[in-house]
C-alpha cells in the first residue's frame, strides 16, 4: 500500500513537472520578442491572427494561432535543424524538394512536365508574336538539376527539361520566335562554378555563359572576360536551397563582373519610387538574401538607363534567373526594361507601345516556365489592350501585308511620293503627287484629261489614303498651325469623299545634315510639324505613321548616304519607305471568309460591375494605389471563358502588394461555381509569386474574400474585409 501511495505521488510529481516545464515554456514564447522573419528559412513567420467569427466558424482562425505557435517556439531554430540533421544521419537525400548531393550541392528537385501549363505560356508568347511589331527571343535556362546532374543521388534525376526544351523548340519553330536553348553551352563549362550549391540560381560564371549564348541571337558582340573586373563580394552566402534543405554546408561565393571601363547606369523601379545610380545594391550583403545584391531582387517593373545612346531598347520578360544576366546585356543597350509578370498589372501592351519598344527577351528558369501561370495575362493584353484594338492614331508595327493590300489605294504627295511610286512597284495605286506639290495645290493642280486632283479625289472609290505634303510648305515654326489647319481641311474632304477608306497621315520625311545647315528646311522644324501631325491624327480620328524615326540615324538626321540632293531619297530608302507602310498596316477584322469574327460585349445585366467595385474600394482600405483592369483582361487573367461572364471589372495594385479587387458577374447562375473556382486557383497562383518575393503578403492571400451574392462573384484581397460582405448582400 505503502509503494503504491510512493508511485502515485512520483507521478503527480513528475506530471507537476512537465505541467510547470510547458507553463515555463509557454511564458518564455509569450514574453520573448516576435520574430517576423526567420533568417534560417528565409520565410515570413505566420504573424498573431485577428479574431473575427467568420474566420473561427471557417477554422482559419485556429489553424493560423496554431501556426503561429509553431512559427515562434522557443528554440525552434534548433529543432528544425536537428530533425533535418538526423533525417540525413538516417540516409534521407532529400528535404523539402531538394537533393543532398556530391561535393555539398543542394539541388532543387525539378517540376513535373505540365503541358497545359507550359502550352499556355508558349501560345502567350506566340500571341505576342502574331502581333508582328516585335523582334522576340525565347530562353529558359535549365537548373542545376539538368547540368549538375551527375551530382544528384543515384535514381534522383529525370529527364523532364530535355524534354521541355525540345517541346519549346517544336512549338516555336511554326513562329518567328527565335528559341536559344543555353544548355549546352552550360554543359560545356559545368565545371567552372556555374551554379550556387546552396541556391537555385545561376553564378555569376553561369551568367556570363548565358550573356554569351544569346548573344548571337540578340545581334550584340559580347565583351570578353579580359574586359571585366572579375572579383568577390561576399564568401558568405547560404541561399534558397539552404534554407530548404538545412544541410550544413560551406556557403557560396558571390562574383561581380564589373566592365573595365564603367559606364554610368541609372536604374528606376517605378512602382516603389526608387531609383538608384548603380546596377548592384551592396546593403543586402548584410542580410540573408544576398543574391538581392543584382538589381536590388524582384520588383514588378525595373528601368536600367545607359549612357550607351544607341537607340536599342529591350523589354525582358524574366523571373529572377535573368537579375544576374541583365546587368551584363545593358551594356549594349540604351535602355532595358525588366518586367516580373507575377506583380505587373498594368496594360503590357501599352506599355511596349509607349515605350517604342520592339525587342523582347522572355528569359525564365526552367523551374518557373514549368509552374508560373503569370506569363499567360500576356495572351488576354495582346487580344484586348486598346493598343492592339486601335481606331486611330499612331499605328504600330504589325505582321506584314503584301501589294494586294495597296490596291485601290490612294498616295497623295509632292516629288518624294513621286519617287516613291517609280520604286515601289505599286501598280494598283493611284498616285495624285508631282514636284512642288503643297496643300493648296491639291485643289488646282491638273490631274489628268483635265480633272483636278482634288475632283479625282471627290470621287471617291479609295479604301485607303496616304498623304504626305509638307516639304514645300513655308517651313517656319510659325506658320505650324496655319499649316496643321489647311491639312486637316484636306483630311475632311478625303473623308467626306470616302467615308469607309482608312485614311493615313504620313510624318514628313527628314533631312540630311548638309540640307539641315543650308537653312530652310530643318530637321528641328520638321520634328515641330510632324508633332501637329500627329495631334491632328488623333483629332481627325485617321491613323499616323511616324516614317521619320525609321529614316532618320542616331543623331536625328537622314544620313548623307541616303539622298542625292539631302532630300529625295536613293531607291534602297524608297523601299525602305515602302517597307514600313507593309509593316505599319491597319487591317479590317475580316476572316477568310470575308465574315467578322464574333467578338464577346460585355456590358451590365443585373448589376453594375463598375459601381460594384468602386463600392468596395471606397470602404475597404488598401495600402496600395489600384488601377482598374479591363473585363477582357480581367477574365483573361483568370482564366475564364468571356462567354460565361455578363460584365467583370476590377481594380489591382502596381505590384508592390497583392492587393486587387475583382467583380464578375456570371450569365447564368449555373456557372457561378466556375467562376468561383478559377478564383481559388487565380488566388493559388498568386501565392506561389508572393511567398518568395513579398512574403509579407501572405496573410491577406491566405485570406482572401471570395463570395457570391446571386450571379454576382466577388474576390478581394486585402488586410482586413469589414462588413464587405453585409456591404455586398445590400447591392441591388
Amino acid at each position: 500500500m505503502k509503494e503504491k501511495y510512493i508511485r502515485r505521488n512520483k507521478c503527480r510529481s513528475f506530471n507537476n513537472f512537465c505541467a510547470l516545464v510547458m507553463l515555463l515554456v509557454f511564458l518564455v514564447n509569450v514574453v520573448s520578442p516576435v520574430l517576423e522573419y526567420s533568417e534560417l528559412e528565409n520565410r515570413y513567420l505566420q504573424s498573431f491572427p485577428k479574431f473575427s467569427i467568420e474566420a473561427l466558424f471557417d477554422g482559419s482562425y485556429t489553424e493560423d494561432v496554431e501556426n503561429y505557435f509553431n512559427d515562434h517556439f522557443i528554440g525552434r531554430n534548433m529543432f528544425v535543424k536537428l530533425k533535418a540533421g538526423v533525417e540525413y544521419l538516417i540516409g534521407k537525400h532529400e528535404n523539402n524538394g531538394v537533393y543532398v548531393g556530391k561535393d555539398e550541392y543542394l539541388i532543387e528537385n525539378t517540376a513535373e512536365f505540365n503541358k497545359k501549363l507550359i502550352d499556355n505560356n508558349l501560345k502567350a508568347v506566340k500571341t505576342l508574336d502574331d502581333l508582328g511589331r516585335y523582334n522576340i527571343t525565347v530562353s529558359v535556362i535549365p537548373t542545376a538539376f539538368e547540368i549538375m546532374k551527375e551530382m544528384l543521388p543515384e535514381s534522383a534525376y529525370r529527364d523532364t527539361i530535355p524534354r521541355l526544351n525540345a517541346y519549346i523548340e517544336d512549338y516555336l519553330s511554326k513562329t518567328d520566335v527565335k528559341n536559344v536553348d543555353t544548355t549546352e553551352n552550360l554543359t560545356k563549362y559545368k565545371d567552372d562554378y556555374l551554379y550556387y550549391r546552396t541556391d537555385h540560381h545561376t553564378t555569376s560564371n553561369g551568367s556570363f555563359v548565358i550573356y554569351n549564348t544569346l548573344s548571337d541571337t540578340m545581334g550584340y558582340t559580347p565583351l570578353d572576360a579580359s574586359d571585366f573586373k572579375i572579383y568577390d563580394v561576399t564568401r558568405e552566402f547560404l541561399g534558397t536551397t539552404y534554407s530548404k534543405a538545412l544541410k550544413e554546408v560551406t556557403p557560396d561565393i558571390i562574383t561581380e563582373y564589373k566592365p573595365l571601363e564603367t559606364p554610368r547606369f541609372k536604374v528606376k523601379f517605378p512602382y516603389d519610387n526608387k531609383e538608384s545610380d548603380s546596377m548592384y545594391f551592396p546593403e543586402h550583403l548584410a542580410k540573408k538574401d544576398k543574391y538581392s545584391y543584382f538589381l536590388d531582387g524582384n520588383h514588378a517593373l525595373t528601368v536600367i538607363e545607359s549612357p550607351n545612346k544607341n537607340g536599342k531598347s529591350l523589354a525582358v520578360f524574366r523571373d529572377s534567373y535573368a537579375n544576374c544576366t541583365v546587368p551584363m546585356i545593358a551594356n549594349h543597350y540604351e535602355t532595358i526594361h525588366m518586367i516580373d509578370l507575377r506583380y505587373y498589372n498594368d496594360d503590357i501592351i501599352a506599355y511596349l507601345t509607349e515605350n517604342r519598344i520592339e525587342n523582347i527577351l522572355f528569359m525564365y528558369s526552367a523551374q518557373t516556365f514549368m509552374t508560373d501561370t503569370s506569363i499567360s495575362k500576356i495572351t488576354s493584353y495582346a487580344k484586348n489592350s486598346p493598343y492592339c484594338t486601335q481606331e486611330y492614331g499612331e499605328v504600330f508595327r504589325s505582321k506584314p501585308v503584301d501589294d494586294s493590300y495597296f490596291t485601290d489605294t490612294l498616295f497623295i504627295g509632292d516629288s518624294l511620293t513621286d519617287g516613291f511610286r517609280m520604286y515601289s512597284g505599286l501598280t494598283d495605286a493611284t498616285f495624285l503627287c508631282g514636284t512642288s506639290m503643297t496643300v493648296d495645290g491639291i485643289y488646282s493642280r491638273e490631274w489628268q484629261d483635265g480633272m483636278r486632283m482634288i475632283d479625282r479625289i471627290k470621287q471617291g472609290g479609295f479604301k485607303k489614303v496616304y498623304i504626305m505634303l509638307g516639304v514645300n510648305e513655308n517651313l517656319s515654326l510659325d506658320y505650324k498651325d496655319a499649316f496643321v489647319q489647311k491639312y486637316g481641311d484636306l483630311v475632311d474632304v478625303v473623308y467626306e469623299s470616302n467615308p469607309d477608306a482608312i485614311i493615313y497621315i504620313q510624318s514628313l520625311l527628314p533631312v540630311s545634315p548638309s540640307r539641315d545647315e543650308g537653312g530652310r528646311v530643318t530637321n528641328t522644324v520638321i520634328n515641330a510639324f510632324n508633332e501637329g501631325l500627329y495631334k491632328l491624327a488623333y483629332e481627325k480620328r485617321v491613323f499616323y505613321l511616324d516614317i521619320n524615326k525609321t529614316m532618320k540615324d542616331e543623331n536625328g538626321q537622314l544620313p548623307e548616304e541616303a539622298a542625292r540632293d539631302g532630300v529625295h531619297f536613293h531607291k534602297e530608302y524608297y523601299l525602305k519607305w515602302l517597307e514600313f507602310l507593309k509593316t505599319h498596316a491597319v487591317r479590317t477584322e475580316e476572316d477568310e471568309n470575308g465574315k467578322r469574327k464574333p467578338v464577346v460585349v460585355f456590358e451590365n445585366g443585373d448589376f453594375d460591375v463598375v459601381a460594384v467595385a468602386d463600392k468596395i474600394k471606397e470602404n475597404i482600405n488598401f495600402k496600395d494605389e489600384l488601377g482598374s483592369i479591363n473585363a477582357k483582361v480581367l477574365t483573361g487573367i483568370y482564366g475564364i471563358d468571356e462567354n460565361l461572364i455578363q460584365n467583370a471589372a476590377g481594380y489591382a495594385g502596381g505590384g508592390a502588394t497583392a492587393e486587387e479587387i475583382s467583380v464578375f458577374e456570371v450569365k447564368k447562375l449555373a456557372d457561378v461555381s466556375k467562376v468561383e473556382r478559377k478564383a481559388k486557383e487565380h488566388i493559388e497562383s498568386r501565392k506561389k509569386s508572393f511567398e518568395s518575393y513579398i512574403p509579407e503578403e501572405m496573410p491577406k492571400l491566405r485570406h482572401p474574400f471570395i463570395y457570391s451574392n446571386g450571379k454576382l462573384i466577388v474576390v478581394c484581397v486585402a488586410d482586413s474585409y469589414g462588413k464587405l460582405e453585409n456591404i455586398i448582400k445590400e447591392i441591388k
